[in-house]
């Protein structure tokens, strides 16, 4: 019966998840969470998730800052555990325009996401899109988010739904409340005025 139980709860949970319902994980580091991340309309597969058109991938600030300096070198770190080099040669462009996508401190509340569309991935800060990627990139940042030997375990676990489920709905909970104040996108939209590396990808 509890087996019976637990196998209608992981389907309720997956169809929910693959609906929009999103599946969210902590980034944190010795102890410190510094952002949730989630991912919403993605396809599960056998042991992980696959991205389709209209999967967004999503990293919310949870502390009360995060340097430009610090939002590169965290996710620089995170993505070179699962990649390779064939990989960084691949999206060199896209690695770029990514980790120089902040100009400012993002502050708490602030969403950095990706989402998959015909034309590529957009990826947008506080609702405006700053760039346009590659369709791979997306898959590429799930796959390394959830690989085997994953760079931060909490991520992991999150978003291929390996929480307890109260510690889910708690995450999911804090990382769909708070909207973001009009005076903040404007801010942030204003980064659009800085001169980029590089802005569109036409892989």
């Amino acid at each position: 019966m509890k087996k019976m139980l637990s196998f209608l709860l992981c389907v309720l949970a997956c169809d929910a998840f693959a609906l929009g319902a999103p599946r969210v994980g902590e980034f944190e580091i010795l102890g410190k969470t510094w952002f949730l991340v989630g991912l919403t309309n993605a396809d599960e597969l056998a042991g992980g998730v696959t991205v389709r058109n209209g999967t967004r991938l999503e990293m919310k600030v949870a502390t009360d800052k995060v340097s430009p300096r610090r939002f590169r070198q965290m996710w620089l770190d995170a993505m070179a555990v699962a990649q390779g080099e064939a990989t960084w040669a691949t999206y060199e462009q896209e690695f770029d325009t990514f980790f120089n996508l902040v100009k400012a401190p993002l502050k708490q509340g602030d969403i950095v996401g990706f989402e998959r569309t015909d034309s590529g991935v957009s990826v947008t800060i506080n609702h405006y899109e700053h760039a346009n990627l590659a369709h791979g990139f997306l898959e590429m940042m799930v796959q390394s988010l959830t690989a085997r030997i994953a760079p931060v375990p909490g991520v992991k676990q999150g978003l291929l739904g390996e929480l307890p489920a109260d510690q889910q709905k708690q995450l999911a909970k804090a990382f769909q409340q708070d909207e973001i104040s009009l005076q903040r996108i404007s801010e942030t939209s204003r980064w659009l005025r800085f001169p980029s590396k590089a802005q569109f990808s036409q892989l």
